[in-house]
């Protein structure tokens, strides 16, 4: 499948909730809709997660839901995250993210924040949560495990069990480099580290 990106802020970083941003999630909706019509399922990683594993011997425990993601925590409550999901090719799950580009182009409220709002009223909806232990977000990962995961030997690091890690809550590209750096998953470096 080929997708175009005509978008004036695809080769550069926008920040959250900004119009550029707003696009941007607009396309991965618009591009994961164009495969589930195909009746592909789609399974979405964000660029700034990492595979640890192979995640193709894990996802077939999540075919009977329409969408299953990962939960994040914010702060204050565990809510489904946009960056990492599963998206089966049923109406449900269609249906579910034609609504969610409906309401996001009338407002600059995050595909995240209208996802969860959609999913806690919609009825019959096959919604899962991917396993928080091989798929985890950024709190769970870097904060939790911080002290026990400082190097990448470490037996106790979650990085052994763990599928996949999205280096998210951390807002800024800088940040979530340095996160990197620090649990040895970042080799690029073009000026020295």
């Amino acid at each position: 499948m080929y997708i175009p990106n005509n978008d004036t802020d695809g080769d550069h970083y926008t920040k959250f909730r900004h119009v550029g941003y707003n696009r941007k999630t607009l396309l991965k909706s618009q591009i994961v809709l164009d495969a589930l019509n195909a009746g592909v399922s789609v399974f979405h990683i964000d660029a700034d997660a990492v595979l640890l594993k192979n995640p193709q011997t894990y996802l077939h425990h999540y075919q009977h839901y329409d969408i299953a993601t990962i939960l994040e925590f914010n702060g204050t409550d565990h809510v489904h995250n946009t960056g990492i999901f599963l998206a089966n090719p049923t109406t449900a799950t269609i249906n579910i993210l034609k609504d969610l580009q409906n309401i996001q182009t009338r407002t600059l409220k995050s595909n995240q924040v209208i996802f969860n709002e959609l999913v806690s009223t919609r009825q019959g909806l096959r919604l899962g949560n991917l396993n928080a232990t091989q798929f985890q977000d950024g709190y769970t990962f870097f904060i939790q495990h911080k002290l026990c995961c400082s190097f990448a030997f470490d037996s106790c690091c979650p990085r052994n069990v763990s599928v996949l890690l999205h280096n998210n809550m951390a807002f800024l590209r800088s940040a979530k480099i340095y996160r990197f750096k620090e649990h040895l998953m970042w080799s690029l470096d073009d000026n020295g580290y």
